[in-house]
């Protein structure tokens, strides 16, 4: 399911499709809610806000994915004007990628069960970030952040590694028990780090991949 280039759009939802592996959103101006769920068999999801030749999701103020199960790859990359993103009870998902979201105020991670991998860059308006019922996640890079004040995690998830760009004074990684206080101190480096994906995805949008 790709969905672009399309005007006028305020509000998507979609929910209880099954069989639907594949869902890509880009280039939809005037979108302004977003919400999933119940979605089985789905596998990737990206959305898109960066894309010059298929337009930006500059209206996108709020987006919900939950109840999602077999979701493997999620990423949203450029959406200047998104303020709240939630996710929650997605099965399966290994790998979260959010990037240039510079809008963003709250972000919400719950319920997701087998992500091994998280990434968040480039978001400067975050001020309240929370992950919790995240079971397995194995790697959490938090870069090129300005203005968070807190990062909620879940209790007794040990093993996670927050990791981030040197500098990030000030940021406080409240996770694992007894990690609190704790300085996000990772790989100078990621805060440029690229929303990676073949080139093509959008037509050939080389910031979002």
């Amino acid at each position: 399911m790709r969905v672009s280039g399309v005007r006028g759009l305020q509000e998507m939802r979609v929910s209880g499709v099954r069989g639907l592996q594949e869902m890509r959103v880009s280039g939809v101006r005037g979108l302004q809610e977003m919400r999933v769920s119940g979605l089985r068999g789905l596998q990737e999801m990206r959305v898109c806000g960066a894309c010059r030749r298929c337009g930006r999701l500059r209206g996108l103020q709020e987006m919900r994915v939950s109840g999602v199960r077999g979701l493997q790859e999620m990423r949203v990359s450029g959406v200047r004007g998104l303020q709240e993103m939630r996710v929650s009870g997605v099965r399966g998902l290994q790998e979260m990628r959010v990037s240039g979201l510079r809008g963003l105020q709250e972000m919400r991670v719950s319920g997701l069960r087998g992500l091994q991998e998280m990434r968040v860059s480039g978001v400067r308006g975050l001020q309240e970030m929370r992950v919790s019922g995240v079971r397995g996640l194995q790697e959490m890079r938090v870069s090129g952040v300005r203005g968070l004040q807190e990062i909620a995690g879940p209790a007794g998830d040990a093993g996670e590694r927050c990791a981030g760009p040197a500098g990030d004074a000030g940021e406080r990684c409240a996770g694992p028990a007894g990690d609190a206080g704790e300085r996000c101190a990772g790989p100078a480096g990621d805060a440029g780090e690229r929303c990676a994906g073949p080139a093509g995805d959008c037509g050939a949008c080389r910031r979002c991949g």
